[in-house]
């Protein structure tokens, strides 16, 4: 069965007074197309992610986030306007050089990024064990997607049949208005060489 290629997984998880979330979701494309957001304190686990990302997904552009922050009230957080800076002047360089308009909303651009956030909580800090849990987490987050795609497919298929048994029904009415249509012009034509004293054909 030919899958739809759109979809969204999302799925958390909370380990040492930290909240991980993974979000992951695709758009058609013949190939795979894979990007992935990490933070800093798990970049060493971005080649694995890709390998479950490729593994699970065969094609489609492909979006993987992955945040981490501390859960409420573990921690005083607060924004790290140094790395924010860096970030903005970064994106607006990029815009100025490809010529491409700047984010509308910077807000959120800027705070979706990685270590856009400080805590008390060391996220930098990554035991064996929230490692795991990241594995976990992206894994969690792609059955997600496939099983939207996987209903998203079906509901297409129902469109589908829907829409053929539509025109079937509508191309038999125009097939029994048509040969109505010609009964009745037989009969016309009949009674009215009947009238004329002819002989009915």
């Amino acid at each position: 069965m030919i899958l739809s290629m759109t979809g969204f997984g999302k799925a958390v998880k909370v380990i040492n007074n930290k909240k991980i979330t993974a979000e992951v979701k695709s758009l058609n494309s013949k190939q795979l197309d894979l990007s992935v957001r990490v933070p800093q304190g798990y970049r060493a686990l971005e080649l694995d992610l890709r390998n479950m990302v490729a593994h699970k997904l065969n094609r489609g552009k492909v979006d993987l986030y992955v945040f981490c922050e501390p859960i409420e009230g573990a921690a005083s957080v607060s924004i790290n306007l140094s790395v924010l800076k860096q970030y903005k002047a970064q994106l607006q360089d990029m815009a100025t050089e490809l010529g491409i308009s700047e984010p509308e909303d910077w807000y959120a651009t800027l705070l979706r990024l990685p270590d856009a956030l400080k805590s008390d909580v060391n996220v930098s800090e990554v035991s064996d064990e929230e490692m795991e849990a990241v594995k976990e987490v992206v894994a969690e987050a792609l059955d997600g997607l496939v099983a939207f795609r996987v209903t998203l497919n079906i509901l297409q298929r129902k469109n589908r049949s829907h829409s053929r048994f539509a025109q079937q029904r509508r191309t038999l009415r125009a097939l029994a208005c048509g040969e109505n249509q010609g009964a009745h012009l037989r009969v016309a034509s009949e009674t009215r060489r009947r009238d004329c004293g002819q002989q009915p054909l």
